[in-house]
């Protein structure tokens, strides 16, 4: 029998999964048109199959553990998950189990509890919420014990019985309005929740206008407003708070899943879907917090966001997972994804398709390479590119220890976009878009982590309107140590964190300069470091604010703003340059074409940093260019899986402090080492 000795975290992650059950296949009516159901699913379990994911570079299988129907109702099933386990093992794969936290069904779940919708069901404003079109699948209340109850047995017995490796847990979310949970139980733990954070009297006037909070309500926005749409600004505080809560109850599921798993085995791979779209409200539509659900000690995430696939746009934009990656690598998290193209039903097969997609993945991702889901080649094999995955397995000098390299980071506070996800959550989007077409070394920093901006040049500050007074100190005394500030937007700094108009700027005010809807854009040396402010960044088709309103005409009250319709601003290049003299330089700077991505990564052993470029253009080649450093460069190397030897690099010393790098050209992928002098 092959040994697992590794462990995920040293081999990184080279996954495959096809987790849905036989009877959930069967109730879908929906699978491969070219193999029947049944025949499809045992094809799946077959000491063949196993074998050719093994060959394909396969490191991880996630299989089908529990899709919600009850313990006894999937005893059958769970004995073909135990056979796929063992012949995993056999083969030397790990192996994961799919298990669901958002839907149950009570049709067999009953089996094993005949008041299982009582006990453990969610009661919406307009009755018990059910899972989309399938109406069979109820929603749990994420305050009940006895659901809780049930996951821990559950985990129990894929872990210790069956020797899961891994636990994928899809719906880590919670519904949004108005299917969200107002049962007694939320209800009750809803104001005790308010009592905690503001236990007295005066505290609970000035935060929300009334005492005592013994019969608060939860706010029904259905009533008026149609809200399964996320509102673009939320002002009501107690509703405010019923968003904050609804985080802090799906962060609290999470660290119990998290823990139910570690305590029986610490080194199992335990990552949730917690459904990353950067279009829309993260807390009202899922209730989730990222920096809450990071704390839970999970080893990564899964994202599965629509529109985002890695693709080149008409207009020169690069689409990808991009934000999701670099805030969840930042974190030290690795991202699992489905492999499929900007259509979300469209499962990639193209060969330059793959390649791209999983590039992208390698270069931005922790140490992974997503998960290959659906029809694969000649509808037998999962679609994957062989010289890839083995280049990841075999090259782990590259891909091991690694750490981002970023000299600028993306302010990112959720709770901004939170309170107003109209304006400023284009903003970001619209800047994210420029750092990337720019070629920067450029990352993200969650406020909650605020601790580290001085690890960056320079910060970004994407309209974060809500600002509290401590985070605009802190913000001040990073720029007054010589870090550098770019502001974008006149109402960075106006309101605190609730949203409340702050007497004057909070960061200006201490930054000793001013900003408002009419000024124009300025730079300023603050103390030992620099500040650039510009006011909006402008589309073809207007500034942020006519984005949001052109996606409020058709659906009442708000639509979210999709990728798709984002555009290139036409003063990209004065946001590049104002950035750069707010930082000061950087240390590298890619002279390639706006068609290829470009991440960059150090290691610590050997000492190094690590270039990742990723071609984007289908049609063509990259030609020969160059890389500027900012130091002395000692050694430099190319790496990549494409066929055909690695490109030359040529290192020319510039002067002192700056080298020259000339690089061939590539196809798809390529990875420059660079080692400082």
């Amino acid at each position: 029998m092959a040994q697992i000795k590794k462990g995920l975290k040293a081999e990184g992650l080279r996954i495959f999964g096809a987790w849905e059950p036989l009877a959930h296949r069967m109730r879908l009516g929906s699978d491969n048109p070219d193999r029947g159901i049944a025949e499809n699913y045992a094809w799946q379990h077959t000491e063949e199959f196993i074998k050719g994911l093994k060959q394909r570079g396969i490191n991880l299988y996630i299989t089908h553990f529990s899709k919600g129907y009850g313990i006894t109702a999937e005893a059958e099933e769970r004995e073909n998950t135990r056979t796929v386990a063992r012949l995993c093992h056999k083969h030397g794969i790990y192996v994961g189990g799919y298990i669901r936290y958002s839907t149950f069904i009570p049709e067999t779940f009953k089996l094993d509890d005949p008041q299982c919708v009582e006990r453990m069901g969610s009661i919406g404003s307009r009755g018990r919420p059910r899972y989309f079109s399938q109406s069979w699948r109820y929603v749990p209340c994420p305050s009940s014990l006895e659901y809780r109850e049930y996951l821990d047995k559950l985990i129990g017995i894929g872990i210790e019985d069956i020797g899961l490796d891994s636990l994928h847990v899809d719906g880590l979310t919670l519904e949004p309005e108005p299917y969200a949970c107002h049962c007694p139980r939320c209800l009750a733990a809803f104001r005790a929740w308010l009592k905690a954070r503001y236990p007295t009297a005066q505290a609970q006037k000035r935060r929300l206008g009334f005492t005592p909070l013994d019969y608060v309500e939860i706010p029904d926005m259905a009533v008026y407003e149609n809200v399964t749409v996320p509102l673009p600004v939320v002002k009501d505080p107690v509703t405010q708070e019923w968003m904050f809560f609804r985080c802090h109850q799906l962060a609290q599921v999470w660290k119990f899943i998290v823990h139910a798993a570690h305590r029986r085995k610490p080194d199992c791979f335990v990552q949730g879907n917690a459904a990353f779209y950067p279009h829309i409200n993260p807390f009202w539509f899922y209730a989730k917090d990222l920096a809450l659900l990071a704390e839970a000690g999970s080893e990564g995430f899964f994202t599965e966001e629509i529109g985002m696939a890695p693709a080149l746009y008409p207009d020169g934009r690069l689409h990808g997972y991009f934000e999701t990656f670099k805030k969840l690598r930042r974190l030290g998290l690795q991202v699992f994804t489905y492999n499929r193209g900007p259509d979300p039903d469209m499962v990639i097969t193209d060969p330059e398709q793959l390649k791209l997609a999983t590039a992208h993945q390698l270069a931005f991702n922790l140490d992974a390479a997503g998960v290959f889901i659906g029809r694969g080649d000649a509808n037998k094999w999962p679609a994957t590119v062989p010289e890839y995955m083995a280049f990841h397995r075999d090259r782990r000098d590259l891909f091991r220890g690694t750490a981002q390299a970023h000299d600028v980071a993306m302010y990112f506070s959720e709770r901004n976009f939170a309170l107003n996800c109209g304006a400023p959550l284009v903003t970001q989007h619209l800047a994210r878009d420029v750092m990337m077409r720019g070629h920067l070394p450029f990352g993200y920093l969650l406020e909650t982590r605020r601790g580290a901006m001085r690890e960056f040049r320079a910060m970004v500050l994407p309209e974060i309107e809500c600002l509290s007074a401590a985070e605009a100190g802190d913000l001040a005394a990073y720029v007054r140590a010589g870090g550098g500030l770019l502001v974008l937007g006149a109402n960075t700094g106006r309101y605190d964190e609730f949203r409340q108009l702050h007497p004057g700027n909070a960061l200006g005010s201490r930054l000793g300069l001013e900003w408002s809807d009419t000024s124009s854009a300025f730079t300023a040396r603050v103390g030992k470091g620099r500040v650039a402010f510009l006011p909006q960044l402008l589309t073809p088709a207007g500034g942020p604010a006519d984005l949001v309103g052109m996606e409020q005409k058709p659906l009442t009250p708000f639509n979210d703003i999709r990728p798709e319709k984002w555009r290139m601003p036409l003063n990209a290049v004065e946001m590049l340059q104002l950035l750069e003299w707010a930082a000061g330089g950087y240390r590298f700077n890619a002279l390639v074409p706006n068609t290829v991505a470009v991440e960059f990564a150090s290691q610590s052993n050997p000492r190094r940093y690590l270039v990742h470029l990723v071609n984007f253009d289908l049609e063509r080649d990259v030609g020969p260019f160059e890389i500027s450093c900012a130091f002395a460069v000692k050694r430099a190397q190319a790496f990549t899986p494409d066929a055909g030897k690695p490109p030359r690099v040529r290192v020319i010393r510039v002067k002192k402090e700056k080298t020259l790098l000339q690089i061939d050209g590539f196809h798809r992928y390529l990875i420059v080492a660079v080692t400082e002098a």
